[in-house]
């Protein structure tokens, strides 16, 4: 005799009422979840984070450009600007040294000019004309100048404003990232504990029934297993710098699934290992960071899969592991210059091995062919 007759019926039923608390849960989960983005899409428009993201980021590298093309500018005009006020001081020092002769031997001379011959004559007015249109020349060239220096200055001004616009708008697109990201992580959260709680229940209702209940099992009764497991010289070549290495970086990403790897899945197709190794300990940087020009001109992203070496050639590919996790990316800056750290990772690149701060880890160089 056993006491255990109506475990399977009881736990079938158990699992459907489970099935439905899961399915009540997460859809509660997915509400939110829509709920938030139906209302970021009525502030925004409803874009996509990373392509917002990259669109901001190509945009402060094109605001870069222009930052540093404007600061030549800049310097170009003040150094005009110097030359013409060199250039009006002579031809006042010249005229102020002509005045004070006239003056110092007095009329006679100038009685002794006028009887002088007429070519004689001639070439001296000449001359005195020539010497103030050179004076109201140089005058001309230095007001001239100096507008244009202003002008410069205010368009530095301008793009520096611009720039500092933009990258509080990264920051602040990615400080949403991270609320829309804790936010669907509480979700499912509470959508698990609800599950587990209700299996709980379930179970408990169940052994109660179980012990109130005492029938003969025949010879083909058997236990249902159950269970729950959720889951400054030349200004134009600088100027597109930053916006095309930017483009490139992100063309890369697209071409290339850089990111997290799950336990003992190969590398994406296209690439091997060449059987360099960096092993020691890391560390991740992102604020006060995030939106500046990195070592190789992309701007930074601190929701990217990048790293930063001392050592690397810049554009290496990575795959970089902690315990049994592992993330591949792209060495695009230069870093860590604190103690013996030999890796600087990306905030997403941290979250995604487990690293908080500084500790120890090991990558695999790896290139396609």
């Amino acid at each position: 005799m056993t006491r255990f007759r109506a475990a399977p019926v009881t736990l079938i039923a158990m699992l459907a009422v489970l099935a439905q608390a899961v399915s009540t849960a997460g859809a509660a989960g997915a509400a939110g979840t829509a709920g938030a983005a139906g209302t970021a899409g009525e502030a925004g428009g409803a874009e996509d984070p990373r392509a917002s993201r990259a669109e901001l980021l190509v945009r402060s590298a094109d605001l870069t450009d222009r930052l540093q093309s404007t600061q030549q500018e800049v310097v170009a005009a003040q150094m005009n600007q110097a030359r013409a006020r060199t250039s009006l001081t002579r031809m006042r020092d010249r005229m102020r040294t002509r005045a004070v002769r006239a003056y110092v031997k007095g009329p006679d001379p100038l009685a002794l000019t006028i009887k002088a011959p007429r070519a004689y004559l001639e070439v001296a007015a000449a001359k005195e004309r020539q010497l103030v249109q050179g004076y109201r020349s140089a005058a001309a060239d230095a007001d001239a100048e100096q507008d244009r220096a202003e002008a410069a200055r205010n368009d530095l001004r301008r793009t520096s404003l611009e720039l500092a616009q933009v990258q509080a708008r990264l920051d602040a697109t990615i400080a949403a990232d991270d609320q829309r990201r804790d936010e669907e992580q509480r979700r499912a959260d509470e959508a698990r504990m609800a599950a587990m709680a209700a299996m709980a229940a379930m179970a408990a209702n169940a052994a109660a029934a179980a012990e109130t209940t005492s029938l003969s099992v025949g010879p083909a009764g058997t236990a249902s297993p159950g269970g729950y497991a959720p889951s400054p010289r030349d200004p134009g070549a600088l100027l597109p710098r930053h916006k095309q290495a930017t483009e490139r970086q992100l063309e890369l990403m697209r071409r290339i699934s850089f990111g997290p790897l799950a336990p003992g899945a190969p590398l994406p197709s296209g690439l091997r290992f060449t059987g360099q190794r960096v092993v020691g300990s890391a560390s991740w940087y992102g604020p006060g960071f995030n939106g500046r020009p990195t070592a190789s001109g992309a701007i930074y992203d601190q929701e990217g899969w990048t790293v930063a070496s001392k050592e690397l050639p810049l554009g290496t590919v990575l795959l970089v592991s902690r315990g049994d996790r592992r993330v591949l990316l792209l060495v695009n800056d230069r870093g860590p210059y604190v103690g013996d750290r030999v890796l600087d990772l990306s905030a997403a690149a941290a979250r995604a091995v487990g690293l908080g701060g500084v500790g120890p880890v090991s990558a695999e160089v790896v290139t396609s062919g």
